[in-house]
């Protein structure tokens, strides 16, 4: 989704993203951060591997955090 996300920025394509409600409920995360020598395509972005939010969330915090090129 960051991917699609970032050719979109450089298009200036709209993205809309459907969301749907948590079904773990927001409450579980697990997962330490990934550290800078291991940033991969999957995983390319400094957030726990079970980070709590839907993809409707965690695309509005990689946007609000600057955490996109």
């Amino acid at each position: 989704m960051g991917l699609v996300m970032e050719a979109a920025a450089e298009n200036n394509v709209e993205v809309v993203i459907l969301d749907r409600p948590n079904p773990l409920g927001g409450l579980k995360i697990e997962g330490g951060l990934v550290e800078d020598e291991y940033i991969s395509f999957v995983s390319q972005f400094k957030i726990p591997y079970v980070c709590g939010m839907t993809c409707g969330e965690l695309a509005l915090f990689l946007n609000n955090e600057d955490m996109l090129s």
